[in-house]
């Protein structure tokens, strides 16, 4: 303390750390010369890029949007070829190239097919034309199986179907599908004789029972001939279903292949038809001829007989007590779309007329 006054002398205190302010005055204010001395003007200066940075980032920025707009581009082009006009409605677009790989690979398949087919049939109508393939049995399966190719006019897709499962196209937009007569030579021996129409299957037992055929109620008897278990080949010309009753409409019988439950396809190698009014009103054989004769047929597989009306009041006679081998009786309610499970101890009054292939 010097002359009464006492002064304490602390060390300086260093003020906390505070970010830099940075104070932007308008042009007017700092014009006017009024910037307060304490108050130190500073300009603060964000980090850029420089020349060379901004060259390289643009030429990075410039390869990604090349890059991108070429993967479109190919992706475009591929959803493009995959739209396979044959298959997507028009020939319009198709170039010659694809329409050669559409039709190479139906061809393909079919000839597969026609390589392991133990019987072939072929039908046409309206411009169009069906073949049915009975091949063997896959995966070690001791049966037979269905292929069938459906084709019904220019235009139209070729379709394939095998046994039961939806049929599905290998082809659309056909103009054309034929079939050239197929053979097939084994050995160097003479060649196949044919038969005469004979028999082939007979009705058996005597408990006659009827069961009505209306609009919807279709019935079907399964069958497979032991006289052609030796054959190549054979053929059915007609078939006799005892019936009774009145009808005013057309009734049908239909030959069909079955599957392995022996259950009838959709599948249909023979049609003949005969006028209601043709139906005796006392029971007695009623008589379907094909005018083309069902040929070609598998002696391994199993067919059927299925008998429709158009209209109510005839019925046809199966025997409700039948010692038939080889046979089995199944009705159908909804037009053939699903059948009964086959009886076998039930069977249609029925004659099969054919020929036989040795």
């Amino acid at each position: 303390m010097r002359g009464g006054t006492s002064r304490c002398i602390f060390p300086p205190i260093a003020p906390p750390y505070v970010r830099p302010l940075t104070l932007t005055l308008s042009p007017g204010y700092e014009a006017e010369g009024t910037v307060p001395p304490h108050v130190s003007r500073s300009t603060f200066h964000a980090p850029a890029f420089t020349l060379a940075e901004m060259s390289v980032s643009l030429f990075v920025i410039g390869v990604i949007v090349v890059m991108v707009g070429s993967s479109m581009t190919l992706m475009l082009r591929a959803a493009a070829n995959n739209r396979n006009p044959l298959v997507s409605g028009s020939t319009s677009g198709a170039s010659a190239s694809a329409q050669a790989a559409v039709a190479r690979s139906a061809t393909d398949m079919l000839v597969a097919d026609l390589k392991v087919a133990t019987g072939i049939t072929t039908s046409s109508s309206g411009g169009g034309l069906t073949a049915n393939l009975i091949v063997p049995g896959r995966y070690g399966s001791d049966t037979t199986e269905t292929i069938v190719y459906s084709w019904t006019g220019p235009g139209a897709s070729l379709m394939r179907k095998l046994n039961s499962n939806t049929a599905v196209s290998i082809a659309d937009n056909v103009q054309s599908f034929s079939l050239p007569a197929v053979t097939r030579t084994a050995g160097s021996g003479s060649a196949p004789a044919e038969g005469a129409v004979t028999q082939l299957i007979a009705p058996a037992g005597s408990t006659p029972t009827n069961s009505a055929l209306t609009a919807t109620n279709q019935v079907a008897e399964y069958f497979k001939p032991s006289s052609v278990a030796a054959a190549s080949s054979w053929k059915i010309t007609k078939v006799q279903v005892k019936m009774v009753g009145t009808n005013t409409g057309t009734v049908t019988a239909q030959i069909v292949p079955v599957d392995a439950a022996n259950v009838p396809m959709s599948a249909v190698l023979g049609t003949a038809s005969v006028a209601g009014s043709s139906i005796p009103t006392t029971a007695g054989y009623v008589e379907f001829v094909f005018s083309t004769p069902i040929s070609g047929l598998s002696p391994s597989q199993g067919y059927a007989v299925v008998v429709s009306a158009t209209a109510t009041g005839s019925s046809v006679q199966y025997n409700s007590a039948s010692t038939a081998a080889g046979m089995s009786w199944t009705t159908s309610t909804n037009t053939g779309t699903t059948w009964a499970a086959p009886v076998t101890t039930s069977g249609m009054l029925l004659n099969v007329f054919g020929t036989v292939t040795q």
